[in-house]
């Protein structure tokens, strides 16, 4: 009979160097796979991971901390098993499975032979360390591609987790906060201004009573579910050119039981701190052209700055235990935690223009640029059509899709989700052909009406691109992998159209993308930031 033995903090030194000798994994039944070589030793506050030959393993330090307790043997089996459990959702090729060390009758240890018990292990493949997202960051490496199939990668975990009705909502986000608040007042007292410390506390807890009712409709509607919870770019790695996630929390609920947008914005967060813009624009918008989740914007900044809070508390206190170098950084997070609650005015843009003109290419390209962090949201009338027919946004939609009937509710829902946006306090860019009259007679109301509900509204600004049908129609012959269906085809048809007068900025198309950018940025520097 099998059985389990107590190990403490202090005792795993035998665990250790054990886990530490290549003979260890040459064990039958354990097939570490290729040349073990050297035994690769990583650290964490709380697992110890052991690289050898084409596999990682994972041991839960006996600790405990306030959100943590793995001092006993079980809680650290359970641990194990649950970050199984957890990341297989997103990573299923990646994790193998749990493992015990034992003891044999001859008091020698083994992987997965012996008598008795005395830890549990995490058996994952190995993966190249360089391509971990946050080492990809630093080469300049995360393509506006890349990303879109991250924010797939993210969606599809969070549409398929588990609801929790009864967590979330205000009362969490309130506790959230008051930790953040603790923490920085406790590790903080030498690093940070008071001054910081009581506008932070003012404005989280102004943002806070204003979206109580939504936080806690959101909680009502499903949003809160079992997420990845530790959601950074360390946590991300390219394997076999796709984004995979990896390492989420296993230990505390609190901590992955939590609204989906606030696991977003641990990644959005991560992404704008490292400045990486452009990056973190193109996963968040194309993160909400899969949710259309536009009701839930408004609470995106205070989430961004309870993310930013938590890495300003977390580097304040290993700057109090000695590590001086720190200190910048907790400053700098918590000067970003304090600027994502006070967003600049929002504001209107719009693109139009015929197929092939270059809108959406241009939208992406300045999104990163207006607006607060991570960027304006673009509104594309392709990705709404796509949405409003049950389709992926990848799919050929039928002729039935581009009926007059179908296009009347693609502007119709532009307008509407461009309204909740510019309500939550973010800039918008609307992304659609607008060639009819009253199409653009539409956004202009919509800017009146919003003139007059919204303090400090920023105003409206729509470009209309011009381009010749030969520059169109090789354009988009040139498309791949692109969400718009128009074809050659349909650029020809669009010559007949009739836009009549047009009171949008008259733009030339054939400019360089860089010329472009300027033309439409530049009018709107002054509110852009």
């Amino acid at each position: 009979m099998t059985v389990q033995a107590e190990v403490h903090a202090d005792s795993q030194a035998e665990l250790v160097e054990f886990l530490a000798r290549p003979d260890t994994y040459l064990e039958v039944g354990i097939e570490a796979g290729g040349e073990i070589g050297e035994v690769t030793v990583i650290e964490t506050h709380i697992s110890l991971i052991f690289l050898a030959g084409a596999r990682a393993f994972k041991l839960k330090r006996a600790v405990a901390f306030p959100y943590l307790d793995f001092t006993n043997l079980q809680a650290r089996e359970k641990a194990c098993a649950e970050e199984v459990r957890l990341n297989s959702r997103a990573a299923p090729d990646l994790y193998l499975g749990t493992l015990p060390v034992m003891r044999k009758s001859d008091g020698c240890l083994s992987l997965g032979h012996g008598e008795v018990v005395v830890d549990w292990l995490v058996c994952m493949h190995r993966f190249d360390q360089d391509l971990l997202f946050d080492r990809l960051a630093e080469r300049g490496a995360l393509s506006p591609g890349v990303m879109e199939e991250l924010a797939r990668e993210i969606h599809g975990l969070h549409i398929d987790a588990k609801i929790f009705t009864g967590r979330g909502g205000r009362e969490q986000t309130e506790a959230i906060l008051a930790n953040n608040l603790d923490c920085l007042g406790r590790y903080g007292r030498d690093i940070f201004e008071a001054g910081d410390l009581k506008l932070l506390t003012e404005l989280s807890h102004r943002h806070l009573g204003h979206l109580a009712p939504i936080l806690d409709a959101r909680r009502a509607d499903g949003f809160v579910r079992e997420c990845h919870g530790d959601l950074h770019l360390r946590n991300i790695v390219l394997i076999d050119g796709h984004p995979v996630l990896f390492d989420g929390i296993e230990f505390s609920q609190d901590f992955s039981i939590i609204d989906i947008l606030y696991d977003f914005a641990f990644l959005l967060m991560d992404l704008c701190h490292k400045g990486l813009d452009a990056a973190a624009s193109a996963v968040f918008n194309r993160y909400m052209d899969f949710t259309g989740d536009i009701g839930g914007l408004s609470c995106l900044p205070l989430f961004l700055s309870l993310r930013a809070a938590v890495r300003a508390h977390v580097a304040a206190a290993t700057a109090d235990g000695g590590d001086a170098g720190t200190g910048n950084d907790a400053r700098a997070y918590l000067a970003e935690a304090i600027r994502y609650l006070k967003p600049p005015p929002p504001r209107l843009v719009a693109i139009g223009g015929l197929s092939g003109t270059g809108k959406s290419a241009l939208a992406a390209r300045i999104a990163s640029n207006l607006g607060a962090p991570p960027g304006a949201l673009v509104l594309r009338s392709d990705v709404l059509r796509k949405r409003l027919a049950g389709a992926d946004l990848f799919d050929r939609l039928a002729p039935a899709d581009y009926s007059k009937h179908m296009t009347e509710r693609v502007y119709a829902r532009l307008i509407a989700d461009a309204r909740i946006a510019l309500k939550g306090g973010y800039w918008v860019i609307l992304d659609a052909v607008y060639a009819r009259p009253e199409q653009r007679l539409e956004v202009r109301r919509l800017a009146e009406e919003i003139a007059g509900e919204v303090k400090d509204f920023g105003g409206f600004s729509g470009f209309w691109l011009e381009l010749p049908l030969a520059e169109r129609e090789q354009r988009i012959s040139r498309r791949t992998g692109n969400v718009s269906d128009a074809t050659v085809d349909v650029a020809r048809q669009q010559e007949a159209y009739v836009a009549g007068e047009m009171d949008w900025n008259r733009v030339d198309a054939s400019q360089d993308i860089e010329i472009l950018e300027n033309r439409i940025t530049s009018p709107l520097s002054g509110a852009a930031t």
